[in-house]
């Protein structure tokens, strides 16, 4: 396994090459269940002249919170604020080096 730090967050994300998988982790994890994945749009096919086609993927990412979000002061809502902007930060630094990943993860396929 292999960790990638996110720099300004205290995230990481954690690839797995032998189950060709990612998760996210860290200390927003106690608050939002994060679902991150390489999602197959289609399988192998053949085309005129024989030749294959690869599987295509998007990255799917989704953070959820473990709790019902319920803001009743400045306070709250601040902390808020903190979680989504951080999720932000960890999303776009994944999006940016998505083909990164899937290629270290050796996913066999194209990358929408």
């Amino acid at each position: 396994m292999e960790q990638i730090k996110i720099t300004e967050t205290g995230m990481v994300v954690i690839s797995d090459k032998a189950l060709k998988t990612f998760v996210i982790a860290g200390h927003l994890s106690e608050r939002w269940e994060f679902t991150s994945k390489f999602k197959k749009l289609d399988e192998p096919s053949l085309d005129e002249n024989g030749d294959l086609f690869e599987p295509v993927y998007e990255l799917m990412l989704e953070a959820r919170s473990k709790g019902q979000i319920s803001i009743t002061s400045s306070y709250c809502g601040k902390n808020h604020k903190k979680d989504t902007d951080e999720i932000i930060k960890v999303f776009s630094f994944i999006e940016d080096n998505k083909r990164n990943i899937f290629e270290n993860l050796g996913i066999c396929g194209v990358l929408e």
